[in-house]
């Protein structure tokens, strides 16, 4: 999730992908331009105040949804 410096979930961005390069430590990478725009990246839409439908860039039909929960009152 990609959170602001208070912590709260960005709206127009809420999802920052990245590799995690597990044979050089563990640590992140940004993903590539081309990676971004054709492959990996996601684009998301608000569905209302707490509710985000996302997909990947490379395949439309298959969405998914970063809500939050009632529950703990985190996004899941």
């Amino acid at each position: 999730m990609n959170l602001n410096s208070k912590g709260q979930l960005n709206e127009e961005n809420p999802v920052h992908v990245f590799w995690i390069r597990y044979p050089e430590g563990g640590m992140r990478k940004e993903l590539t331009y081309i990676q971004r725009i054709f492959a990996y990246g996601i684009k998301a839409q608000v569905e209302s105040a707490d509710k985000y439908k996302l997909h990947f860039v490379s395949y439309r039909k298959q969405s998914l949804y970063l809500m939050r929960s009632p529950h703990d009152n985190k996004f899941h």
